[in-house]
């Protein structure tokens, strides 16, 4: 689904790139370009709201397996998916709730010694970057359409939310992979520990 929501972002900047060619119907174009893929378009609030709920699934549930791995996580599996919806928090909390999970994923019975990754600072930074371009394309979408005299930056702002959006959706895809893989090895040990397996003989 990220990667879902990336490509219809792409297609969105395609449109608006191929409307803006100077000609008496570079408007018309343009409109029509922003009603079918711009950030107030019903579609791209479609695609984006589905990309949305599968990370914030994929957050809740990782939290909760983390909490049964151990104890000393700051944030509930549904605190880690409400801080998102908070004003001001919402920029460094849920990244306390990711860096508390990847440790005590990793090394369940010595979390306080494992560092966050360098990765997953990168890939938050990616994501307040991606937020704060879509953002301002947002500002500069009022009421359904473009100022002439920003379209030119909105068409910048929009290839620079794909550059960041590429760059997150390619790192997040390999948290994800690796935080995913590592829990379910982690929890099948800890089943195994808790219910060991007998093997009997007829």
């Amino acid at each position: 689904m990220v990667w879902l929501a990336l490509f219809f972002r792409c297609g969105g900047a395609a449109l608006i790139a191929l409307a803006l060619d100077g000609s008496a119907a570079s408007a018309a174009r343009l409109d029509h370009a922003l009603q079918l893929a711009g950030p107030r378009s019903p579609l791209s609030g479609f695609v984006h709201a589905a990309a949305a709920l599968a990370l914030l699934r994929w957050i809740y549930v990782t939290n909760r397996n983390a909490h049964a791995l151990g104890s000393g996580l700051r944030l509930t599996p549904a605190g880690s998916v409400a801080w998102f919806f908070v004003p001001v928090a919402s920029w460094f909390k849920p990244y306390q709730g990711l860096a508390d999970v990847w440790r005590i994923t990793m090394l369940p019975e010595a979390k306080a010694g494992v560092a966050a990754p360098r990765q997953l600072r990168w890939l938050w930074g990616l994501w307040l970057g991606y937020r704060c371009c879509e953002t301002l394309a947002l500002h500069m979408h009022r009421g359904g359409w473009v100022p002439p005299f920003v379209i030119g930056a909105f068409f910048e702002i929009n290839v620079l939310a794909i550059v960041t959006g590429a760059l997150f959706s390619l790192l997040a895809t390999r948290v994800i992979a690796r935080l995913s893989a590592r829990q379910r090895e982690a929890l099948a040990a800890l089943s195994d520990a808790v219910f060991p397996s007998n093997d009997f003989t007829a």
